[in-house]
């Protein structure tokens, strides 16, 4: 059976950092002329800098988790993981130290090593790890999250972990939560999830279904603002863009429905709730247009010499604001 050690990926990192920068280095043969990652997978495992140097070398860093266990029947020799090529061609792979720190650019968030049981070892670089719950100390980071016609919403997600199925765990502001029950109220009965949310003042409330067909308040819990929207009705995925793709162009609107035959505001979500008008341009040629969402006022106007420029309003909106929406929205209706 396989053996797998989890590190934290920044602070391998850091490790490496610290051999990459050292003249000096703690092993033998080629390894002894050049930086490495010192990995002893024995028992919980941990990493270490072979590099040596005026400054105190970094403690040794302890993998986070373990899963499997190691079958080997004599001691585990220390394993050496070099981290730069000393010949690079135009041809070669990355070196780890690129791979790493390619890693942490990308917000991936963990270093794995495998241990097979003939002793070879493997290691790659990993944006999450499965978890029922989460541990106490999660860091929460900032992304857009989107669950099939709902979203994307900017949201935290737990950093480094992700819910059976891969979906993530994220939490919302309370007028983030807000928005969310008011899309769901728009949805078709058939199409909105499993479990509603309702926004009374300051506090958040998921309703999952309880017996007879009603629906039950459930406390979403909350800490420092934020409110905890997730588990299997809610199968959350980033919807961030990829810093390596090309950038969308500018609209106020994207086609949206199951025949792609309405239009969505993107600032708000609001479905063919669009005022639309258009006139002769002032240049001379083609026509100047104005869309505007009615439902959070934004606007995209057009021109043949300028071409699109969108002006998003404010979203979520003022609290009063949200009232006069709550009022006009489709309601959730119980069963008598």
């Amino acid at each position: 059976m396989t053996k797998r050690l989890w590190f934290n990926l920044a602070a391998v990192t850091a490790v490496a950092e610290h051999a990459a920068s050292c003249n000096q280095f703690r092993a033998f043969g080629a390894a002894g002329r050049r930086p490495c990652l010192l990995v002893d997978t024995a028992g919980g495992g941990r990493i270490g800098s072979n590099g040596r140097s005026d400054t105190p070398s970094p403690a040794w860093l302890p993998a986070s988790y373990v899963d499997g266990r190691e079958e080997r029947h004599e001691p585990t020799p220390a394993v050496l993981l070099p981290l730069t090529d000393p010949d690079p061609q135009p041809w070669s792979e990355p070196s780890l130290l690129d791979v790493l720190r390619a890693g942490v650019h990308r917000r991936m968030h963990w270093f794995t090593i495998e241990v097979a049981s003939n002793g070879a070892v493997t290691h790659t670089v990993v944006a999450s790890r499965q978890r029922v719950d989460l541990p106490a100390d999660v860091s929460w980071v900032p992304a857009h999250v989107a669950a099939g016609e709902l979203g994307p919403y900017p949201a935290q997600i737990a950093a480094g972990y992700h819910r059976p199925g891969g979906s993530a765990f994220a939490r919302f502001t309370r007028d983030v939560a807000w928005w969310i029950a008011l899309d769901i109220r728009h949805l078709p009965r058939s199409r909105q999830p499993g479990e509603a949310i309702r926004v009374v003042d300051e506090q958040v409330r998921r309703m999952p279904p309880a017996a007879g067909g009603e629906r039950a308040n459930a406390d979403v819990g909350e800490a420092d603002g934020w409110w905890r929207i997730d588990g299997p009705a809610w199968p959350w995925t980033v919807a961030d863009h990829d810093e390596y793709d090309a950038p969308p162009e500018p609209s106020l609107t994207q086609t949206w429905g199951p025949d792609g035959d309405q239009e969505r505001c993107v600032v708000c979500h609001a479905v063919d709730d669009l005022d639309h008008d258009e006139m002769p341009s002032m240049v001379g040629y083609g026509h100047d247009t104005w869309t505007r969402c009615r439902r959070c006022g934004s606007t995209e106007t057009t021109d043949p010499m300028f071409g699109i420029r969108v002006h998003p309003a404010p979203w979520p909106p003022p609290r009063a604001r949200q009232t006069e929406l709550d009022r006009d929205a489709p309601t959730i209706r119980r069963r008598p």
